[in-house]
Formats: structure tokens, sequence, C-alpha cells
């Protein structure tokens, strides 16, 4: 096998340890024997001409934030890799390992062919990756490999966008794996420009966490602030999807009157109105002027996974549904507060989290195989309650 056709895969480190130095060398004595095997089969910088070009991936704790400049700088003269993504989240998964409230960090590194990705930031501004590569796509256990980076990603953002609907259409599609500062005003906004600007492509990744300040990212050097995280054509051979483990409550509706983060009418009715008919109330809305009447109605047993609300533009091609926190409920004009914006014409179903309906969509994902169909994606669970 020539280095054309090779495909390494990819290799995962982590460890936890108070100082940042001993972690870094605990994560990395689990990738470099793996790494110095397999180093000939790609480029770790731009100057090589080689096939395949070596990029890695970096997630820590708050723990190691202030440290985040010398870790990087550490694996970066250790492996010679000179593109890496990243940043800190309040907790990192690991394979199996899940680290919280305690100093970790997590590394992975692998090949993809060369002008294939591209790492983007404030700083450097995200174009499309040369299309000219002619190298094959990574294999399904690949392309399943990385995926593995997810697992050590922060928490999933309600940005990501469900590939399904994408690749039902047969179309070449670029995906975006992004890292997003939570202090965004405009978050959402940020994210279907970024995603229109690449041909509507499909946005993976999570938010920073961890601290209430500045929170470090990883794009080839540290940042802060704003987006960053990678841009990846079709022929990196990466597939992705995501799962926010909601359970529907009722059926979708309509909302007719919504402003910023307030919905107002729902169906043409008042939304609270709409929401207790979902959840089984039948007390006279007028009865609860109260916001305590409300939530006194609400039956606690059937949302123990909270209450959240799905809504989708539907004039927006390929787009399944975010979800959103529900913030508040006004009983004295029947208005709803939602954890995003809302607008007339969108879509909306009410949902609660659920571990069953997170385990079946996982479980649907990583039954696919390159070149046949999934039984079908989804934001929210194909049951009902």
């Amino acid at each position: 096998m020539n280095a054309r056709q090779a495909n390494p895969g990819f290799s995962l480190g982590h460890a936890t340890h108070y100082d940042w130095r001993m972690a870094c060398e605990l994560a990395l004595a689990q990738v470099e024997p793996w790494f110095k095997q397999h180093q000939h089969l790609g480029g770790v910088d731009e100057q090589s001409n080689q096939d395949r070009r070596w990029i890695g991936w970096l997630y820590f704790t708050a723990a190691f934030a202030s440290e985040a400049k010398s870790i990087l700088e550490h694996v970066m003269e250790r492996t010679g890799i000179r593109h890496w993504v990243g940043c800190c989240a309040e907790s990192v998964l690991a394979g199996a390992a899940e680290y919280n409230d305690e100093a970790a960090m997590a590394l992975m590194i692998g090949t993809l062919p060369s002008g294939s990705f591209e790492v983007f930031s404030g700083r450097r501004k995200a174009t499309r990756p040369s299309a000219a590569t002619t190298v094959p796509s990574a294999s399904p256990t690949t392309a399943a490999s990385a995926s593995a980076s997810a697992s050590a990603a922060p928490t999933s953002t309600s940005a990501s966008r469900s590939a399904a609907a994408a690749a039902a259409d047969g179309k070449p599609q670029t995906r975006l794996l992004v890292h997003a500062d939570p202090q965004l005003s405009d978050l959402s906004e940020l994210l279907d420009e970024l995603s229109l600007r690449h041909d509507e492509a499909l946005c993976f990744g999570g938010v920073c966490s961890g601290l209430e300040g500045d929170l470090p990212q990883v794009a080839d050097e540290v940042l802060f602030g704003g987006l960053s995280g990678l841009v990846l054509t079709q022929s990196a051979g990466i597939r992705s999807s995501f799962s926010q483990g909601c359970l529907a409550i009722g059926s979708r509706h309509q909302i007719t009157v919504g402003e910023r983060h307030l919905v107002r009418r729902i169906d043409d009715r008042p939304a609270m109105d709409v929401l207790l008919q979902e959840l089984g109330i039948s007390q006279d809305p007028k009865g609860l002027a109260r916001g305590s009447s409300v939530l006194d109605a609400i039956p606690q047993q059937k949302l123990q996974g909270g209450l959240l609300v799905e809504i989708a533009d539907p004039h927006r091609n390929n787009q399944h549904g975010y979800v959103r926190n529900l913030l508040g409920i006004d009983p004295s004009n029947g208005t709803i507060a939602i954890a995003g914006q809302a607008k007339a014409g969108w879509s909306l179903r009410f949902c609660t989290r659920d571990p069953q309906a997170a385990r079946a969509d996982v479980a649907n994902i990583f039954s696919v195989r390159q070149g046949s169909k999934a039984n079908g994606y989804s934001t929210i669970c194909r049951r009902r309650s």
C-alpha cells in the first residue's frame, strides 16, 4: 500500500493531572508510539507535498485555560504537527473517560487528504479549501474514528445540523467544525452566515465553556472570542450527525405571532394555551392568572428532562429543528419566552430531554455505513409522549 492509499486513522490520548506538563506528557505517551509508526504517511505542514496532512484536536478543562498557549506550543514541538483546533470546555469526554471539575485534557491526531481542510478563526477568514485533490475519502472505520473528536468536544451547540438531508440530495457537502464563544449575542446569525458562505454547509461542534471570563480557543494558535474551527470538503471523508436527545410532546405547530425571543401566538391562539393543551392540562387557562399556578399545574413527572421547544424555519432547505430552552411563561397575555429567535411562520413543537431518545438516535447514527442510508435522523425522537 503506497502513501496515496494509506489512511492510518486517528489516535486519541487523554489524562488528568494538576500540572499541565504532566497531563500533556501522559496524553502524548498514548499517541506517540502510533504516530511514529505512521508519521511518514502524511505531511506535518504546508510545505509538504504528500497526499495527506496531519492535523490535531486539543480540548482542555478550565483548570488549564491559562496554560493553553504553553500546551499548544508543547504538543506542536513534540509532534511537529502545525495544524490544531480545539477549545476550553467545562467537561471533557474522551473515549470512555469523562472529566468534570478537574484539570484534564484530551488530544487526537490523524491525517486528512491534502487540500480537504482549512483552519479558520476570527483572525483567519474562512475560505473554501482546494478541491483539486483526488485522494480517496476516508474509509468507514476512519470516519468513525474522526467522529471521536466530538466525544472530546464541549457541549453540542444547537446550531448543529443533520447531515442526512444533504446526503439524500446527493450533493457534495462542505462541513464546518465550529468552536464558538458563548458570549456572542448573535451566535445563531453568525453560524447561519458562515454556513451560507459555504453553500449551506453543515455545521457541528460546540460552545466553549468552563469560565465566566474569556475562553481560549485553538486554531493553529490560541485566541479568544468569535468563532474558530475547520472547513472540511467532501474529500475529507467526514461523516457527521448529532442527537439532541429529546422526546416530542404533542404535534408540530406554527408560530403566528413571534418577535425576538417571545412567542405570543401559536396556530393563532395564545402560546400558553397551546402549551397547556399539549401537556394535557385541562384547567381553563384563564384560571391560571399567576405564574405559580401555571407551575403547579405542569405535570412534573412528565417533564423530568425539562421543558424545551424545537423550532425550525420551513423556508430553509435541509434544515432540521433547533432545540431551545423554554425560559418563561406570562399568564397575563399567554406569551412564552424561549432561548432563541422566534418568527412568524416558523414551526414549533414542545419537547423534553429523554435518555432513551438520545440512545436511540446515537445507535442510529453509528449504524450508518458508507454507501448506505440511515433509517432517519432527527433532532427530536421519533416517538410521542
